[in-house]
């Protein structure tokens, strides 16, 4: 696909490509009559338009003000106007958020400035409306992106060709989508990824003959890269995000973008969005699905798709246990009603829920060991939340609605190849010991000296696929839940001797006797196994007393120390490896996993009996998946 549309972009003239669409009011009018939604169209006085899509009315709501893109020349698309609405729908549900589109004047007709110029009086309305600039969330993709920039720039430094804009504050948020940055073509990506991205230089420069006045001379609004360091000083906004594809051809340019503006201007974050290149059966086939959105949403988007066995997988992490029984039930609820509305529902056999030990309040403090899974759930208003349970008994009642059957799995401590993954133990591990290695090559465990003698029991990402495999088609299986682990009790004090000589390290021989700057101990609430503290003759003992979560080294505080983030980074250069690797690595979690004073032992016994024979052992799996993150550019190879 990237290579027809790059050819047809390369051979049409930007009054051909402008004619396959109507214009951005056209297509924004035609989209709102299709979707019931109300349109408001009001007419600057500079010739600019700005569509109100949605209710407006109250100016105390937050507003996102969009500036699209399409070479400076092309109207709006609706997968643009999609991805803004699917932000709104995401935004916070307590106050209301207004979505506000600019159609600024498109070349040839228009040349620069007169485009930053509507986006810039797109803005002033806002504030003559008296929308707060702390409510005003600015975005832009591609070239409304460079326009975005370019308003940010006239806030700094005002254009001689522009009316100057104040703000009262800063905005509460700009978010800039692949970006031009610079009219040179020298980045390397512009070569590397020729053949990946639908656009390509001759395309960029056709714009840019469309765009630019013969008289043009480079100036900071339109080549933002080109700006000196201190042009974006005092930056207005509280919070900016960057994003760039991998295989984009301009990536090269935000990634040096990034690296200029990183110091200067607070909140900021940039994200390389990565496609990765994987070879799959021909019989699988992609289906991107937005699983935030409502039923119906859902829906449209899985018409046709049909499928006898369903694994579900999907988990957003939220601040409040509340938010995450409330969030990530309605992932599921509104999933499997979407399969109602399609139809899809009819030819189901069986679901699968993959969930977590969690199951048995791991992060609560001790657990009754073994862990089986006809132990008790802790239920009531003496324990928080666990939305482990909302999402079985979504699972258990759609399932008897339907007439499909469920199975529950309950992994715990995976490990697995991941990038960015909520509970990543593999890459922070990995990471860890990298630049312990690189500073004086010893490697003391950084949890609680109590838990690097208890024992913990693991699952390795490729064994839970193999039992999920096995689980969705044996039928003794169905309608029950399963702890998957790997089959060995393992213990830190049998590990980290390996993980240390893995990564030519070596164990402080009294790492446990002196004291560390970044130790910390929090106590927690009342541990599970007091619900069973009666039944099994606990109660009054120091096992029904609050565990404790203890680090050495809180490596969530460790990792912000400026001399840990050189470190690495000079590792990263001498070794070319993935930049936001360290920024991405899990370390609050690795702090609880390896800060717990307690035991956590699942049985396997359930899943032995109905014939399920896997088993991996625990530092084989470890080790394979530290290689991996070696092959991906995440570690550095062992030399």
């Amino acid at each position: 696909m990237p290579h027809f549309v790059r050819y047809i972009g390369d051979n049409a003239t930007v009054e051909e490509l402008r004619g396959l669409n109507p214009t951005t009011a056209g297509r924004i009018a035609q989209y709102c009559t299709v979707h019931n939604i109300a349109l408001d169209t009001i007419n600057l006085p500079c010739g600019a338009k700005v569509h109100w899509v949605g209710p407006h009315a109250n100016n105390t709501s937050n507003v996102i003000l969009y500036y699209h893109g399409g070479g400076w020349a092309k109207p709006i698309v609706t997968p643009q106007i999609d991805y803004v609405l699917s932000c709104q729908e995401k935004s916070s549900a307590s106050v209301h958020t207004a979505v506000a589109f600019l159609q600024y004047g498109l070349a040839p007709e228009n040349k620069n400035p007169v485009a930053l110029t509507h986006c810039v009086e797109g803005l002033r309305y806002l504030l003559t409306e008296g929308y707060s600039p702390s409510n005003i969330v600015v975005m832009g993709d591609s070239a409304g992106a460079s326009l975005g920039l370019g308003v940010m720039s006239h806030i700094l430094h005002p254009s001689p060709d522009i009316d100057p804009l104040q703000l009262s504050s800063p905005l509460a948020g700009f978010l800039c989508i692949s970006p031009c940055l610079a009219f040179n073509f020298r980045a390397p990506s512009y070569d590397e990824n020729a053949k990946n991205d639908f656009l390509s230089i001759k395309q960029i420069k056709i714009f840019l003959d469309a765009y630019l006045p013969r008289t043009y001379q480079r100036e900071f609004y339109s080549e933002p890269l080109e700006a000196p360091i201190s042009w974006w000083k005092g930056f207005p906004a509280k919070s900016t995000l960057l994003l760039a594809g991998d295989l984009e051809i301009m990536r090269d340019d935000a990634v040096e973008f990034a690296k200029k503006i990183s110091g200067q201007i607070p909140g900021f974050e940039f994200l390389i969005c990565k496609n990765e290149k994987e070879e799959y059966p021909s019989t699988v086939k992609h289906h991107h699905v937005d699983l935030t959105g409502s039923a119906n949403s859902i829906a449209n988007e899985l018409k046709g798709v049909e499928a006898e066995y369903l694994f579900f997988a999907a988990y957003i992490q939220k601040d409040s246990e509340q938010e995450n029984w409330d969030v990530n039930g309605a992932l599921l609820k509104n999933f499997l009603e979407a399969l109602k509305i399609t139809g899809a529902n009819k030819k189901l056999k069986r679901v699968l829920l993959v969930t977590g030990a969690k199951q048995y309040g791991v992060h609560l403090g001790q657990v009754k060991n073994p862990m089986e899974e006809s132990d008790p759930w802790m239920e009531g208003s003496e324990w928080p939340p666990n939305f482990y349970y909302n999402q079985q008994e979504i699972l258990k009642k759609q399932a008897a609605d339907g007439g499909w059957e469920w199975v529950v799995t309950y992994p715990n401590d995976v490990i697995g190849m991941a990038r960015g993954n909520f509970m990543n133990l593999s890459t922070t591990l990995g990471i860890y010991a990298t630049i312990n290695k690189e500073i004086n090559q010893e490697l003391p465990f950084p949890g609680s000296e109590n838990f690097y003698t208890r024992f913990d029991t693991f699952t390795s990402s490729k064994l839970h696929a193999k039992f999920a495999l096995w689980a969705i088609l044996a039928p003794k299986a169905a309608n029950r839940a399963f702890n998957v682990v790997n089959g060995d009790v393992q213990s830190w004090q049998n590990l980290w001797p390996k993980l240390a000589a893995r990564f030519k390290c070596k164990i402080p021989a009294d790492q446990f006797m002196h004291p560390s700057p970044f130790a910390s101990s929090t106590t927690l609430s009342r541990p599970p196994i007091d619900a069973l503290a009666s039944q099994i003759g606990l109660e009054g003992t120091a096992a029904v007393k609050p565990s404790t979560l203890d680090q050495r080294i809180k490596l969530s505080e460790w990792s912000k120390d400026d001399r840990v983030k050189k470190v690495w980074d000079d590792i990263v250069t001498r070794e070319g490896l993935d930049q936001k690797a360290f920024d991405n690595a899990t370390w609050a979690f690795l702090d609880f996993v390896l800060g717990r004073s307690y035991d956590l032992v699942l049985n396997m016994t359930e899943a032995r009996k109905l014939g399920f024979e896997g088993f991996v052992d625990t530092w084989e799996a470890l080790d394979e998946t530290f290689a991996e993150l070696e092959e991906a550019g995440v570690l550095p190879k062992i030399k």
